[in-house]
């Protein structure tokens, strides 16, 4: 999503710090990619953290990263933005060309399908019985694919979860495609990810 978010953005050539959080899972390219389009951008590339915090797909029956971000994680983003703030006091010019790699990254990031919860799970519906229409799932929506009458918009949705998460009735509901994505999630959850960051 990160290349949905901010590749039409102009950064003007403006210093940027780059937080990532992940559910416990895997960075893989995240990193690359998201340096490679703000570089691309004309963004300054100062610092980069990755943080971990519950999945998304957690829940009580499957809890993957639960109580994350902890203290630990909360002590490594205030070290981080502290060393971020020395940089910028230090005003150090960097390197803001690409490397070949890098306009390779980027040029995969403009051209690759935009990955979703919708590959694993199913678009959250309303058990209107639980549903009080308080509306908090509206606003929760990063999308904005919820109606009035708490109807989701299928073709729209990106399974997010964040309705999920914010209904105090358990109304929203989304279900695993596949039996193996528990078993997935156990396994995520057993990670020993630790947050960090590097200043560049």
């Amino acid at each position: 999503m990160v290349d949905f978010c901010i590749k039409n953005i102009d950064f003007n050539n403006k210093a940027v710090a780059i937080v990532l959080l992940y559910g416990n899972a895997a960075i893989m390219f995240a990193k690359r990619e998201i340096v490679s389009i703000i570089k691309k951008n004309n963004g300054n590339v100062v610092g980069y953290g990755e943080f971990v915090g519950e999945h998304s797909f957690s829940t009580k029956e499957l809890p993957v990263a639960i109580n994350r971000p902890n203290a630990e994680d909360i002590n490594m983003a205030i070290s981080f933005g502290k060393a971020i703030r020395e940089e910028l006091k230090n005003n150090i010019e960097k390197n803001k060309s690409l490397s070949i790699f890098d306009r390779f990254i980027g040029k995969v990031a403009d051209i690759k399908p935009v990955h979703t919860g919708r590959r694993i799970f199913t678009v959250p519906k309303t058990d209107y019985e639980l549903c009080d229409n308080c509306g908090v799932c509206i606003k929760k929506c990063p999308k904005a694919c919820i109606d009035n009458n708490i109807v989701t918009d299928k073709n729209a949705c990106i399974v997010c979860m964040a309705c999920v998460k914010a209904c105090h009735n358990n109304a929203r509901i989304s279900k695993a495609k596949n039996p193996l994505i528990k078993m997935g999630l156990k396994k995520i959850n057993r990670n020993k990810n630790e947050s960090k960051f590097i200043v560049f």
